[in-house]
């Protein structure tokens, strides 16, 4: 059995704390644990950023999953995704024996907050990370949530994009100057409408719509002006094209086409 061994400076610091050694078991036997029917159902999404953690940086012996002993059998009280991550990654099970009952399982798992985006933008920031500290700039000058900043800034609006960002690998990709560019101009719509200007899939619409050689920012306010009844929330990517071209095209000789 490995023994944990304190440094000089953990000594120093917990010299005068009451030391209780809690044993940790560790097995490769995946078939005598057992899941409780009644618990989380299992998110696949969940043990898929599990492995990939574990893969990225182990610390399995440091996340232990809690079990009990009923009818002969070890069921998992705390830690079923964990264990499931680690038996398709055929690495060692971690586990203790634990004192909470079947019925507390739901208790206790709600009483642990997950990191919002928030937390982890302000501790990618402590951490002095470069991209972070980008978007925390351009938050400051622009009303927008994280998630379309990250996702502007990151070059695509991919679920993906999210992913990297908790993780720690955020890039600021993304030509800077054009961002800036692309919010200062979407600005020009709050006038309008506050609900469409914020809208994330509106600003994913007129991004690409400003590479399009045919298409004058300043014509396109104009002609909002002409008809802002026209200027409506959408639910779908088309239908914010259909908007613009319907809105562009107004008076026009010379038709605009968006898709």
């Amino acid at each position: 059995m490995n023994k944990y061994i304190l440094s000089d400076e953990q000594k120093e610091i917990t010299k005068d704390d009451e030391i209780k050694w809690i044993p940790i078991h560790k097995t490769n036997s995946y078939t005598k644990f057992y899941l409780f029917d009644s618990n989380r159902i299992v998110k696949r999404s969940k043990v898929t950023k599990i492995k990939k953690e574990i893969e990225n940086n182990d610390l399995s012996e440091e996340n232990f999953i809690k079990v009990d002993i009923i009818d002969g059998k070890l069921y998992i009280h705390d830690g079923q995704h964990r264990f499931i991550a680690w038996m398709e990654l055929q690495k060692p099970v971690y586990y203790i024996f634990s004192k909470m009952t079947k019925d507390a399982i739901g208790r206790f798992a709600s009483m642990q907050d997950k990191w919002t985006l928030e937390d982890f933008l302000h501790h990618y920031i402590m951490e002095d990370k470069h991209h972070y500290k980008v978007l925390i700039g351009f938050r400051k000058q622009y009303p927008y949530p994280i998630t379309t900043l990250i996702g502007l800034l990151g070059g695509s609006f991919h679920s993906s994009r999210l992913e990297e960002f908790r993780m720690g690998q955020f890039k600021a990709s993304e030509d800077l100057s054009f961002v800036h560019d692309v919010l200062g101009k979407v600005t020009d719509f709050k006038q309008f409408s506050d609900r469409v200007y914020r809208h994330r899939l509106f600003l994913q619409v007129y991004c690409d719509a400003l590479t399009n050689p045919e298409f004058d920012h300043n014509t396109f306010v104009h002609k909002i002006s002409l008809k802002p009844e026209e200027f409506a929330y959408c639910d779908k990517m088309n239908d914010y094209f259909r908007m613009i071209e319907n809105i562009y095209n107004y008076k026009s000789r010379v038709v605009l086409r968006m898709f």
